[in-house]
């Protein structure tokens, strides 16, 4: 072990490396309403890297197709991998929001609801037909999309 006074060492066999990574912890609680009310989170998926973890706790009855849709498209852009955590209540566009994590934690409560999209039509008549034909078409690519892998054609 010594050799001329001097400490022989051996070569490590342990490489030591460091990642620094960030967890965060979003809460997606409540009525989907306004896109506005989820600006932070979108700024955790802009900048959460590949090393870091995003915790999302779901607790959600659902609400706007359309906050759901951009909030699906920052998780889609995000880097970091996402952990759905799901809670009591995740329906409706929570349940899509949800089906767009990485992973998923349940409880021994945890439920989840898919429909199809709802709506209440105010307006003229012909308007009204236009505006559910259309909805009609959204809904089925929505379905589609969103559902595939998890619900069978016929659900």
């Amino acid at each position: 072990m010594f050799e001329d006074g001097m400490l022989n060492l051996k070569q490590s066999q342990v490489i030591q490396r460091s990642i620094q990574h960030t967890e965060y912890n979003l809460y997606f609680h409540g009525l989907i309403d306004n896109p506005n009310d989820y600006m932070e989170h979108y700024g955790v998926y802009k900048q959460a890297g590949p090393n870091d973890v995003i915790n999302l706790y779901l607790n959600s009855p659902g609400g706007s197709l359309s906050t759901t849709i951009e909030y699906i498209d920052h998780m889609v852009s995000c880097a970091a991998p996402i952990m759905g955590i799901i809670g009591a209540d995740c329906c409706s566009g929570a349940s899509a929001v949800a089906l767009h994590c990485d992973g998923w934690q349940l409880s021994d409560f945890s439920t989840m609801m898919v429909h199809e999209v709802s709506n209440g039509a105010i307006g003229k008549n012909s308007e009204n037909k236009r505006y559910l034909n259309f909805l009609d078409k959204q809904n089925d690519r929505f379905m589609r999309k969103i559902y595939a892998g998890f619900l069978s054609e016929e659900e």
